[in-house]
């Protein structure tokens, strides 16, 4: 319902919300009325209805709100009067280098959410997302850092999360810095670069991309490849690598003697390093969320809070950007956490029982065949999509931040 209401204006979730709420108030009288007539315990189900209605109104009035910070200010009537402007936003994502079409200098695309907007010697305060495109030898801006470049607007494609784009040739000034914590993840990645330096140009590539999520240096020829193979996840960091590393903090502060109420702190804020460094792509917020989520429930000495955290991760983030109810890789990184949770365990006893030794072969088969079966109808979506328009972020500037 998210995904559907988002490019849409204010209007549509505005409306969506009052009917959903609508509808909550009359279960809710009803159940009021049976109530009233035979007295009993509350039906939970129909609570837990009522309670899904409200949520759902509570995020349809967070995308309203979304699209009325991004419609307001004149970045849009600019656009369609493709006026030459300057702008100072702040780069919202890791920028992506584009596939050469033609001879010429390689071009990046970067998602900026602009502050300030100034045309015709009128200069207006905006929220408004815009697609950043030009030359990678001049564009060469850094996560969370605040940018001022001019250049010419163009309309973008309509229901999309970017209200414009702009095309430059001149060289962006900083204004801000990314700050200090960003500067260190920064480091951190370069470091990862200059360390595989020396290595072949494909295994130069993927190395970082398999370990840290940074793709920039992977070959256009590779990630085509690994595309048509349904490999492309390999370069993406998911939900197994923020399990690791909150695994790992935990163990260690076991190790350590760490009281148990300040281990959850500790992989907290390990978890929120890490997403840091391989930037907040929609698997990896996901997991790690959730897995704030579950540390919450070690400190409180909860278990099998598995589906409780996944559902309180995804309502959390699509509170926060409601436009991952569009992404390719948070809904198969949800649906195969679903898988994990509802078909893993039983599959596995059921494979055991039939495959009694070696003991890890059941869980080695049914932990991959869960995530596989549940997430199959968006992958063939995916592929549907990739065979006809390409789905490599080099391949479309303008939808590569919803994949």
């Amino acid at each position: 319902m998210v995904a559907l209401s988002l490019g849409r204006g204010p209007l549509v979730p505005s409306v969506t919300a009052a009917v959903i709420v609508g509808v909550a108030g009359i279960l809710t009288a009803r159940h009021l009325r049976s109530r009233r007539a035979c007295a009993g315990p509350p039906d939970r189900r129909r609570l837990g209805v009522v309670l899904t209605l409200l949520l759902a109104a509570a995020l349809q009035v967070v995308v309203a709100g979304a699209e009325a910070r991004s419609e307001a200010g004149p970045v849009a009537e600019l656009a369609s009067e493709r006026a030459f402007v300057r702008v100072t936003g702040q780069v919202m994502a890791e920028p992506r280098r584009l596939r050469r079409t033609e001879a010429g200098p390689a071009r990046v695309a970067v998602v900026l959410r602009v502050q300030r907007v100034e045309a015709r010697g009128v200069r207006t305060a905006v929220e408004t997302p815009v697609l950043l495109l030009g030359d990678a030898d001049r564009l060469r801006v850094g996560w969370r850092v605040v940018v001022e470049v001019t250049g010419r607007l163009a309309p973008a494609d309509a229901g999309e999360q970017v209200r414009a784009v702009l095309t430059t040739r001149s060289t962006p000034t900083v204004v801000t810095g990314p700050g200090w914590l960003v500067a260190a993840a920064d480091r951190a990645r370069a470091a990862m670069r200059e360390a595989v330096g020396g290595l072949p140009e494909d295994p130069k590539g993927l190395v970082p991309g398999m370990v840290i999520g940074d793709r920039d240096g992977l070959p256009e020829d590779l990630a085509d490849a690994m595309t048509a193979t349904g490999m492309s996840h390999l370069t993406a960091v998911s939900g197994t690598n923020c399990s690791l590393v909150g695994a790992a903090v935990l163990w260690v502060c076991a190790g350590l003697g760490v009281p148990r109420r300040w281990r959850p702190l500790a992989g907290g804020l390990a978890l929120a390093g890490f997403v840091v460094l391989v930037r907040p792509d929609p698997s990896v917020i996901r997991a790690a969320v959730m897995g704030g989520i579950g540390l919450l429930g070690i400190l409180r000495s909860r278990r099998s809070l598995g589906m409780p955290a996944l559902a309180g991760a995804v309502l959390i983030l699509l509170a926060i950007d409601p436009w991952l109810a569009r992404s390719y890789g948070f809904a198969l990184s949800v649906l195969a956490t679903v898988g994990l949770l509802v078909f893993a365990r039983p599959w596995a006893d059921a494979l055991r029982r039939r495959v009694p030794r070696p003991g890890f072969a059941a869980e080695a088969l049914a932990i991959p065949l869960a995530a596989q079966v549940t997430c199959a109808p968006v992958v063939v979506l995916l592929q549907g999509r990739s065979a006809s328009s390409g789905s490599s972020p080099t391949r479309s500037p303008r939808r590569w931040w919803c994949r």
